[in-house]
Formats: C-alpha cells, structure tokens, sequence
C-alpha cells in the first residue's frame, strides 16, 4: 500500500525530549489527544481536574511523575496503572486504584 500523504511533521511544542513524560504524552497523542483533549478526557474519567499545560509540562519532562499522574495516565490509556507504574519505575501507594475503568 502506497502512502497517501507525508508523516506530518511535529509542531516544536509536540517535540519531546528523551523520557518517560514524552513517552506517555506521544502516547496520548496516538489517541488523538492532545494536551486539552487529554484535559478534557481526565476530568470525567478520574474526577481531577488538570489544565493543558500540566499535560505538556509532562510531556518537556518540567513536572515530575507523580503517583496520581501516573494513575491518571493509566486510565486514560486504558493499562493497568501498576503496570505503568513498574515501567516508570513510580511506586504507587497501596490505596491506588490500579485497573483501569471499563
């Protein structure tokens, strides 16, 4: 199959460095959503309410994996947040939720 179109080229604010907050973000971001969507999404899913520039503060590695970060994450993407947290290497406390919402 031929392409259609060229891999579009990222934005300089989609440009991640090297780490784990990248990687979650791209991850995001193959959902189709980007920092507001990811906004958007968390608050009904998880009850919190993040701004969109949290997302991209992950993203740039400026604010740190948290352990309700990490669980936020996990549940917009659909994997097990202890899952998660053994890749990142984040422990989570025991009251953490860890399956992610059906």
């Amino acid at each position: 199959m031929e392409r259609t179109q060229a891999v579009p080229i990222l934005q300089a604010y989609e440009q991640y460095e090297r780490g784990f907050g990248g990687v979650l973000v791209r991850m995001l971001r193959n959902r189709n959503l980007a920092w507001t969507g990811t906004a958007r999404t968390l608050l009904p899913l998880t009850g919190r309410c993040w701004s969109a520039s949290t997302c991209g503060m992950v993203g740039h590695g400026r604010k740190e994996l948290t352990p309700a970060l990490v669980v936020d994450f996990a549940t917009v993407l659909g994997v097990p947040a202890d899952t998660l947290s053994v890749i990142l290497g984040i422990d989570l406390p025991d009251t953490a939720r860890t399956e992610p919402l059906a």
